[in-house]
C-alpha cells in the first residue's frame, strides 16, 4: 500500500542544488554526544551549512553524517543520521 504521492524529480534536483551550494571547506567543531553523554564532547567535521543547520561527519564507529541544528543559545544534535545526501534532504 502506498500513501501520498511521490515527490517530483524537480524536488530532488532542487535539493541537490541546495546541498551543492551549502558545501563548505570541512572544519572541526566539538559537540556533546547525545547518545553517549558520559563521554563528553567529541569532534565532528562540518561539511555543509545553511542558516538553520550544519551537516557534519561524525567519525564514531558507525561513521555516519548527522544534522546539527543552529539555535540562538547553542548547537543541538539531531537524531537524523545516515548518508550525507539523505541527512541533508531530511532537514
Amino acid at each position: 500500500m502506498q500513501l501520498g504521492s511521490p515527490l517530483p524529480p524537480e524536488w530532488f534536483a532542487g535539493q541537490l542544488a541546495e546541498m551543492r551550494s551549502a558545501l563548505v571547506e570541512p572544519y572541526c567543531i566539538e559537540m556533546p554526544d547525545g547518545r553517549h553523554p558520559d563521554e563528553g564532547a567529541r569532534p565532528v567535521w562540518v561539511v555543509a551549512e545553511d542558516p538553520q543547520i550544519l551537516l557534519a561527519y561524525d567519525a564514531d564507529p558507525e561513521g555516519d553524517f548527522v544534522l546539527i541544528f543552529r539555535d540562538a543559545a547553542e548547537l543541538g544534535l539531531s537524531p537524523v543520521r545516515g548518508d550525507a545526501v539523505g541527512c541533508f534532504m531530511a532537514r
